[in-house]
């Protein structure tokens, strides 16, 4: 499922690139890291220069080493400017420790997400209703706002990217 799935998705937002991925059979699954190897380099192939692949819900496969070899595979494999997201509610596993030691994995926890109550305020005032900035409504606000301004995460994410850059070079 997990390669079937993704090549579709590659293949589908490749627009106009070459997209020839493999397609995961069973007489690959005893040699999974290899073939993981070779279907992201394909994939590199067929991204733009500074794609992005998201991986959501990490916590709900993160036991999985399979997984954890593919994840390692896509890092030596797809281009430098090609980045991996991966989300999860729970700690990177210690099989992901080659790529912390490299600097090539970044965590963003909640304590970097989280805005604080300026920035809750600045928001707000920017959105027109200062009112809600008083209080006990302000400190829900903060708490409830803390999660969801995609703007201040994406920012937070392109700096962990050039950080991971400076150390690829």
């Amino acid at each position: 499922g997990f390669f079937y799935y993704l090549r579709t998705a590659l293949q589908a937002g490749a627009a106009g690139r070459r997209a020839t991925l493999p397609l995961f059979t069973p007489e690959y699954a005893l040699g999974l890291p290899a073939f993981a190897r070779n279907f992201f380099e394909a994939a590199g192939n067929a991204l733009a220069p500074e794609a992005v692949l998201v991986f959501d819900d990490w916590q709900e496969v993160r036991d999985a080493a399979w997984l954890v070899e593919c994840l390692l595979a896509a890092t030596a494999a797809l281009p430098p400017g090609v980045r991996i997201v991966v989300i999860s509610r729970e700690e990177p596993p210690a099989a992901l420790a080659p790529l912390r030691a490299r600097r090539a994995l970044v965590q963003i926890g909640w304590e970097d997400l989280r805005l604080r109550p300026p920035e809750t305020r600045a928001i707000v005032r920017l959105l027109g209703d200062p009112a809600a900035c008083r209080g006990r409504a302000g400190r829900a606000l903060a708490l409830v706002s803390a999660r969801y301004d995609a703007r201040l995460v994406m920012g937070r994410l392109e700096n962990a990217f050039e950080e991971v850059s400076e150390h690829r070079r």
